[in-house]
């Protein structure tokens, strides 16, 4: 039994290894070259465009995701009898999204790149279906059928990327990649569903789900808090920057933090693969659910020192090859905000114990506590330190948040 379990683990990992990395690889290929093609204020403009569309992609999912994976990965829902009201409130809530992204992005955003912004929003109707039929993928642990969509996106984004690279510059060259993303969303939808119908897609025993569409957005709304806590916690340090600093130097900020982001993404390939094992070891043994993480944490903090030291080491030339000589400045941030893997990879992997363990609260307070200390500590530290004053302030936040949520975790099973 251990064996089919390590098997299948290692297999689903394999499929998303490859999924993920290709879609990385790709991923920052673009991210690369707008930044070199761009420059820095640019390349500003496009990270706040992908942070906006961040937000609004939890708001969207509403915690579905999330829940409906836990739940059929425990087989307590009938899935493909209630798909079809999934995919409906998914879609209703994607429009409401929008709608609300629009008006905010409209009366309240500073921004000069609104028409790329609206674009990028509207992609997560189009997200809808892919996302939905990723749901029922990976909560089945059919990681290759995941993988072939997850590639075909990409690849898609990638090609019409490159070509408006070399066609166009300055805020024509972000509107076009944002009708780049639109269609590989919407090329990608289209592949998903041609995808649900081709792969087997098991059904289980409907026990506890009555009114579907409700309970979902009931049963949800944890996962959105969670979600949109993470997201403060994560990425409104790059939005006070623009506030109280400038485009240019979230640019410079994010070229280093996209090269964390890139260190931070390889554990994660493991913990979204062990995530359905991991709801169905907490149901099985509480006691083996926590010798498990712990074991886990300990391998994955020796993994995250590893990354740091190499990272920090190697930090002149990683910038220099990925954005060239214009991002001399992104050195020093990146030499600096490197130490946080040591304590942001070991909390990722609390980002998928906490909702195993039905108790995404810990999570969610984790992540606000979070956001409250980057962006009150922010809004003192920018004005007079800029991109450095960021820097540390992550590196803060990350270990405080990790601390809360050890602290909370091995409290509740050390009684």
């Amino acid at each position: 039994m251990l064996k089919n379990i390590q098997t299948t683990l290692f297999k689903n990992t394999i499929w998303l290894g490859v999924g993920f990395g290709v879609s990385l690889v790709l991923t920052t290929i673009i991210n690369s070259l707008v930044a070199r093609f761009g420059g820095p204020v640019v390349y500003g403009n496009y990270v706040l465009a992908l942070t906006y569309l961040g937000f609004l992609a939890v708001f969207t999912d509403f915690g579905i995701s999330t829940y409906a994976i836990r739940e059929i990965s425990r087989g307590s829902v009938n899935f493909e009898r209630f798909k079809w009201q999934i995919l409906a409130v998914k879609i209703l809530l994607a429009v409401v999204g929008f709608l609300i992204f629009s008006l905010v992005i409209y009366l309240g955003s500073n921004s000069t790149e609104k028409i790329s912004l609206l674009i990028f929003g509207a992609s997560v109707i189009a997200l809808v279906f892919n996302d939905y039929v990723r749901i029922v993928l990976r909560a089945q642990e059919m990681m290759l059928a995941e993988t072939i969509l997850r590639i075909i996106e990409r690849v898609i984004f990638f090609i019409f990327s490159f070509i408006s690279l070399n066609l166009f510059n300055g805020s024509t060259l972000i509107l076009m990649i944002a009708v780049s993303y639109f269609l590989a969303q919407i090329f990608a939808g289209g592949a998903a569903l041609i995808l649900n119908k081709i792969v087997y897609i098991k059904t289980y025993e409907f026990r506890s789900l009555n009114e579907i569409g409700i309970k979902l957005v009931i049963f949800g709304s944890p996962y959105l808090v969670s979600g949109l806590a993470w997201q403060g916690y994560t990425r409104t340090d790059r939005l006070l920057l623009e506030r109280y600093d400038s485009v240019e130097s979230v640019g410079y900020y994010v070229a280093a933090y996209a090269v964390v982001a890139l260190m931070e993404a390889i554990p994660s390939l493991y913990y979204q693969a062990f995530f359905p094992k991991l709801c169905r070891r907490f149901n099985e043994s509480s006691v083996g659910f926590n010798l498990l993480v712990k074991k886990l944490l300990l391998i994955f903090f020796g993994i995250s020192i590893a990354l740091a030291c190499a990272v920090y080491f190697l930090a002149e030339l990683i910038i220099y090859h990925m954005y060239g000589n214009s991002y001399n400045e992104s050195i020093q941030i990146l030499k600096i905000i490197c130490w946080s893997l040591v304590f942001s990879i070991p909390m990722n992997l609390f980002a998928y114990v906490f909702p195993a363990m039905n108790n995404s609260m810990l999570l969610t307070k984790a992540s606000a506590i979070g956001a409250l200390i980057s962006i009150v500590l922010n809004m003192n530290i920018i004005p007079g330190y800029s991109t450095l004053g960021v820097s540390v302030i992550l590196v803060l936040t990350q270990f405080i948040v990790f601390i809360y949520a050890a602290y909370f975790f091995f409290g509740k099973f050390s009684k």
